[in-house]
């Protein structure tokens, strides 16, 4: 006689085990496509974002254009630029002081900092000018809920700075006399 073939998971009761097996498997095929669909993004995300300080370079490399642009213009004494800044980035320019090693022999200087202290160890990008450009106004560093007692008795206060806070910010900028002035509108 033949022997009848039992399906191993027809065991017991009939139709659990069958159901329980299909069932991990496709626990096992979702949590896969999950692991896909994270390494995807992870991988589009390194290839389409820029970094911070590409962003800051690439923004400055737009301002020093436009800024050339209008200083060799005869009709125009004003432009506006949009720029897209890394959110809390500070725009800082130095006339004659600059930070170390940076646009040296140069009149005018125009960075992007993470920092509003434009240090050394701070990720920046600045340009150089051979002509004066300044941001004439102050950035008043912005403290937490638990620091009022410093904002009152010791505030930083950046001079020639701009905080840079929105994901696009206009700026105006114009001639006045022998130097080029940079606002925020």
């Amino acid at each position: 006689m033949k022997k009848k073939k039992t399906n191993r998971y027809m065991k017991g009761k009939r139709g659990v085990g069958w159901f329980s097996g299909h069932l991990l498997n496709l626990f096992v095929a979702v949590g896969c496509i999950l692991i896909l669909i994270a390494v995807g993004w992870k991988i589009y995300n390194l290839f389409s974002d820029q970094t911070d300080l590409q962003k800051a370079d690439s923004n400055l490399k737009l301002i020093k254009e436009r800024i050339d642009l209008l200083k060799n213009s005869v009709n125009t004494d004003s432009i506006g630029i949009l720029i897209y800044p890394p959110k809390n980035w500070v725009f800082r320019s130095y006339v004659d002081a600059f930070p170390e090693a940076e646009c040296y022999s140069k009149q005018g200087c125009l960075c992007l900092c993470e920092d509003g202290s434009c240090a050394n160890n701070v990720p920046k990008t600045c340009y150089g000018f051979d002509y004066k450009v300044k941001i004439p106004a102050s950035f008043k560093v912005p403290r937490s809920w638990y620091d009022v007692r410093k904002l009152v008795f010791n505030p930083t206060t950046y001079e020639n700075a701009i905080g840079l806070s929105k994901a696009v910010e206009g700026l105006k900028v114009y001639k006045s006399n022998d130097m080029i002035l940079i606002e925020q509108e």
